[in-house]
């Protein structure tokens, strides 16, 4: 094969020294495609790997644009977006999602979600983690009646400090009749019907 910087070993064609441009005669970068790419592929992918091994990560850059849409063809119930350590049923190491927000001079200001293998972790370095639902949150029932619902038990560690001096519906042994066995200490409340 021949003509400028290309080469050709056995079935593989390569060019060592220029960039290529499809769709482009003046691409910016080693491979510059104007317009969409389609894989397919029994088990397609693309991978980044990082030659320095180290230094600076390999990225995923978004020009002129601030939204990142990733889609299905809407012809399955749902899509299922996963992030692993490595494509095995057997994994060493956790799989970190970070959302990095506002910051000066740190790498820090995330909010963190990862699960080590036992259990699963919201995490964030610095301030509060705040819920802010349009209607209500549920733990444990998937038709939360309030604010927040609680299907189960709950284990508070600290104060109970209700700022508007009231408990409203607060039960904490609901019976119509007394127990047979009170165990010492317990407070329980009646209520006769």
């Amino acid at each position: 094969m021949g003509g400028g910087n290309w080469y050709r070993t056995g079935n593989y064609i390569y060019n060592l020294s220029d960039s290529i441009g499809i769709g482009t005669y003046i691409p910016s970068e080693k491979l510059q495609v104007n317009g969409s790419i389609y894989l397919k592929e029994n088990y397609p992918k693309i991978i980044f790997r990082d030659a320095d091994v180290g230094g600076t990560k390999p990225t995923l850059l978004i020009e002129k644009n601030d939204r990142l849409v990733v889609c299905g063809s809407d012809d399955e119930e749902e899509i299922f977006l996963g992030l692993y350590s490595t494509f095995q049923k057997t994994r060493q190491s956790d799989a970190n999602l970070k959302i990095y927000g506002k910051s000066t001079n740190t790498w820090g200001n995330y909010l963190e979600l990862r699960h080590d293998g036992s259990d699963g972790k919201i995490i964030t370095d610095i301030g509060d983690i705040i819920l802010e639902p349009e209607t209500n949150v549920g733990i444990g029932t998937s038709q939360p009646e309030a604010l927040l619902d609680v299907n189960g038990d709950a284990c508070i560690r600290g104060n109970l400090d209700m700022k508007q001096n009231q408990a409203k519906n607060f039960v904490i042994e609901n019976r119509t009749d007394d127990p047979e066995n009170p165990v010492v200490g317990q407070m329980w409340i009646r209520i006769d019907l």
